[in-house]
């Protein structure tokens, strides 16, 4: 059988959303390689893509929905019918609906799809029931606040535009494993004598990437922007003129510098004092400054002023006037591309519902808190044994007896075995979908290009049996994925202004 192309996207957790191009026979996927074409990556795919298909035809997926047998944990499961299956799960859940209410039943997911449809259309069929909301608080959702509480809606640099930058402040981001396709861009700065400064407190991956790395202690970022913007001030070096005219609370900010001085930051940072004062004048003298900032000074309990005064910082010399200036890391803020309460339909939840932080998982699960303990946990597109702290609660509410837990999973997971329904799901090149790049200002669509594996369902697929089963009439769950993207494409957002003829064909 003759092998073809198809066009696709990466559906993991990166800024990027890596476009793909799959070969295919219709049946299998026989390789994957980067598409040249794509605007942000150009080809650029990292290792986790490289060989997706081992990952598709791998002999360890689960390929049909499993009853537990063996003890909570042990991971002895036996094959029953997609029908059983949802008569199970629909049947447990009513009984807890009507003893202890909705609140007693708690969905996960977080970032095992990046995608629009499959990612967030439990949000609706969860909105019906009325079940407990999940706040996704476990990433950046520090950066973020702090960067909003200073730039409100405007987006930070997007990464194509640091071609344009003069000079590189690499603050707390290990692009070479999270940002891998903005670092040709950083090579080829270098290579043409812009200079490029490393601030971090573990540097063995980038550091031979810089041209100076300046180590700083943990948790102490914002002590070291409030030093920089200390002897600017003192120096005459602020762009005084563009903050009064751009900067809302410039004055009144200003006037708080004075004790923060490199030597009192030396005390916080470890960094010598003489450092601090040269960084600041470099990063001050340079024409088009880039921060790029990752995610990791904001995970700490000061991490969204620490976002707050590095935003701050990004604005002092005026370089957001200038291309390739300002802040890159955050939001570009070009979306959303796609209306996502299509998807989510809030409207379909009658009263609010119990909020559960992702955090709290733990004491969702076993009432540490003196809440009573949720009954059934529905959990696809994560891990959170594996991946939410308070790793040990976790476990310990996995193992109440009483406690019905289903596990929509592509592989056997940490969390999967404690499983007392497990669903197979299917991989993104097996379901269709629309992406949107959280670190770019790209959108894309990706149609199915073989059908799902053994009895593997997607989770939109999943959703409108369980709806079906649930007794919920809505046109929503009676919908194909296929009809639900096209209702997204139809109707745009502002940051969309039309769907070419092309992102149609891929479907």
């Amino acid at each position: 059988m003759a092998s073809y192309i198809r066009k696709t996207i990466c559906p993991y957790d990166c800024p990027t959303s890596c476009g793909l191009l799959a070969e295919t026979d219709g049946i299998r996927i026989l390789g994957v390689k980067g598409d040249p074409d794509h605007p942000a990556a150009k080809g650029l795919i990292c290792r986790k893509m490289q060989h997706y298909e081992q990952s598709v035809h791998s002999p360890e997926r689960i390929l049909t929905p499993m009853k537990r047998v063996g003890a909570k944990g042990e991971g002895r499961f036996e094959p029953i019918t997609w029908d059983a299956a949802v008569k199970e799960i629909a049947g447990r859940w009513s009984r807890i609906l009507e003893e202890d209410g909705s609140d007693a039943i708690l969905p996960m997911y977080y970032s095992g799809v990046m995608s629009v449809l499959q990612r967030k259309c439990g949000d609706a069929f969860f909105n019906r029931m009325g079940a407990c909301d999940m706040v996704r608080t476990l990433c950046s959702s520090a950066k973020g606040a702090g960067y909003e509480a200073v730039m409100g809606q405007t987006g930070c640099l997007d990464p194509r535009e640091l071609s344009d930058s003069s000079f590189y402040l690499v603050w707390g981001s290990n692009m070479k494993a999270t940002r891998l396709q903005s670092m040709p861009a950083l090579i080829r700065a270098r290579r043409q004598g812009k200079r490029v400064v490393l601030i971090e407190s573990c540097a063995a991956d980038m550091d031979v990437y810089c041209d100076q790395t300046i180590l700083i202690r943990p948790g102490t970022d914002g002590a070291l922007a409030l030093a920089m913007m200390h002897v600017m001030e003192e120096e005459n070096l602020a762009d005084r003129d563009f903050l009064t005219r751009q900067a809302e609370g410039y004055e009144a900010f200003r006037k708080t510098l004075a004790p923060y001085t490199p030597a009192w930051a030396e005390k916080e940072t470890g960094i010598p004092a003489e450092v601090i004062a040269g960084l600041a004048r470099e990063y001050a003298f340079a024409q088009a400054p880039a921060i790029i900032l990752g995610s990791g000074p904001s995970r700490y309990g000061n991490g969204g002023m620490t976002t707050r005064l590095i935003t701050i910082l990004s604005a002092y010399t005026g370089a957001w006037g200038r291309p390739g200036g300002g802040l890159c890391g955050c939001n570009p803020g070009a979306g959303p591309y796609v209306d996502n309460r299509l998807v989510t339909r809030p409207d379909f939840r009658k009263k609010p519902g119990r909020r559960v932080n992702i955090n709290e998982i733990a004491s969702a699960l076993t009432g540490s808190r003196g809440e009573k303990p949720i009954r059934s946990f529905y959990v696809y597109g994560g891990n959170p044994v594996a991946s939410v702290c308070c790793q040990k609660g976790i476990l310990e509410g996995l193992l109440r007896p009483d406690l019905f837990t289903v596990v929509h999973e592509r592989f056997m997971t940490d969390t999967a075995v404690y499983a007392d329904i497990l669903l197979p799901a299917a991989f993104s090149v097996e379901q269709t979908d629309v992406y949107t790049a959280y670190g770019y200002c790209t959108f894309g669509t990706a149609g199915k290009i073989i059908e799902p594996a053994g009895q593997s369902k997607s989770n939109w697929n999943t959703f409108c049996l369980l709806a079906q089963a649930m007794g919920y009439e809505e046109e929503y769950f009676k919908r194909t994925e296929e009809e639900m993207v096209e209702e997204l494409l139809a109707h745009p957002m502002e940051g969309l202004s039309c769907i070419s003829e092309e992102e149609r064909r891929i479907l």
